[in-house]
């Protein structure tokens, strides 16, 4: 089997699908580089606008209970609330403005806004789990979800602790120009580009198993000596495993594009996410990008299967790119919290072809946690494959003369 293992790889290495595949990967994952490309980093600045645009809000809410000449004691007290946030993101956006000021010097110090923020986060926290929530004008985070809950607020606080004890600039993930670990981070959280590069596999898988059809070795492959399940399983690990290296190599090659033209980054960036419905929690960039690898890794092989099973029962190349397009399809939440799937939809391969949300724990549908979601993973590739090998054992239908 290794050997037909690497007979197999070589002949797809050397097709040109492959070369195809590596510029589709590429630019794939150049899409948002090439659209901002004459951009600068605005990032900060739109951060900026956020921290504004509270201000604002509180001004009009402040105003507003002012003209009450005998205000009750619960706006006063709202009046009070209002006046104290309104005083601390003053000095927030004063401290932006500062870092804002000193951009483009050799050093910038992050540490004053990044207290001011921390000061303003665990004072929201606090009006929440009192049940003050209602009382506070929250700021955005460019880049994050929005989430006014206390678990929200966890995780805000948590962010701007993190930074400011290792001293960090903080990085917007929707940001026009990013380093190239914080660039390629924020395409791995998209779910849009997550899609296009299983698309993009899926070509490459269908592809890969319609080889002999294309070169007309059909028969010759059948007189190997080796029994057709290890053939097969041979096609499906060298298909399966080129269209990874290939995904790797172009992800490198965008790593030192992006380098080159925006610095490298710092694969230790923290990313905040809440392990638990009550807990929040730090992972680095670094440690995401290789758990990321790992689940992708899987849903890879599981396509693998699913284009194996799909061309042994069909014998086209159509119908496997419409059932693999089908099950990319089906890796979104519109679709994994429709009804009659929802209570199934942690038991779904297609619930965990997008990392992120299974990392990040930001997903609308009901999931396994992480070791489940790879055991989900590997069951459903082992199912398929189950089929492929009684699909084989099959007699093959015997052709009759009309």
């Amino acid at each position: 089997m290794l050997s037909q293992f690497a007979l197999d790889f070589k002949r797809l290495a050397r097709s040109s699908t492959t070369i195809v595949g590596y510029l589709a990967f590429m630019l794939v994952l150049l899409i948002s580089f090439f659209y901002y490309i004459n951009d600068g980093d605005i990032g900060a600045v739109r951060q900026f606008d956020n921290f504004t645009q509270t201000m604002t809000q509180l001004d009009t809410d402040i105003t507003q209970l002012r003209k009450d000449k005998t205000p009750s004691k619960a706006d006063a007290a709202l009046l009070a609330n209002k006046t104290k946030q309104k005083a601390m993101i003053d000095d927030v956006r004063l401290a932006a403005s500062a870092e804002q000021g000193t951009a483009g010097m050799a050093v910038t110090n992050p540490d004053p806004l990044n207290r001011t923020v921390l000061k303003l986060a665990r004072y929201q926290l606090t009006e929440t789990e009192a049940g003050r929530g209602e009382q506070l004008v929250l700021f955005k985070i460019e880049g994050e979800s929005f989430d006014a809950s206390v678990l929200g607020r966890k995780e805000t606080v948590l962010l701007y602790e993190t930074l400011l004890k290792q001293h960090r600039h903080q990085q917007y993930f929707n940001a026009p120009r990013l380093p190239a670990a914080s660039y390629l981070t924020a395409e791995m959280r998209s779910g849009r580009t997550v899609l296009l590069l299983l698309a993009v596999l899926v070509v490459l898988l269908a592809e890969g198993f319609a080889l002999d059809r294309r070169q007309h070795t059909e028969a010759l492959r059948q007189n190997l000596p080796h029994g057709q399940f290890s053939l097969l399983l041979a096609r499906v690990a060298a298909a399966g495993l080129l269209g990874i290296l290939t995904l790797a190599a172009a992800i490198g090659s965008v790593y030192l594009l992006i380098g080159w033209h925006d610095g490298w980054g710092s694969w230790t960036y923290p990313l905040v996410y809440a392990p638990a419905s009550t807990t929040a929690a730090t992972v680095t960039i670094g440690q995401y990008g290789l758990q990321w690898s790992g689940m992708f890794l899987l849903g890879a092989f599981v396509l693998a299967a699913v284009t194996a099973l799909v061309d042994l029962c069909t014998r086209s190349t159509g119908a496997t790119l419409a059932i693999g397009g089908a099950l990319i399809l089906a890796a979104n939440g519109t679709f994994l919290t429709a009804g009659l799937v929802r209570p199934l939809a942690r038991l779904l391969p297609s619930a965990y072809l997008r990392p992120s949300p299974v990392l990040l724990h930001q997903a609308s549908w009901s999931l396994f946690d992480v070791r489940g979601g790879m055991a989900v993973l590997i069951g459903w590739s082992v199912v398929l494959l189950g089929l492929c090998w009684l699909k084989l054992q099959s007699p093959a239908p015997v052709k009759t003369k009309a």
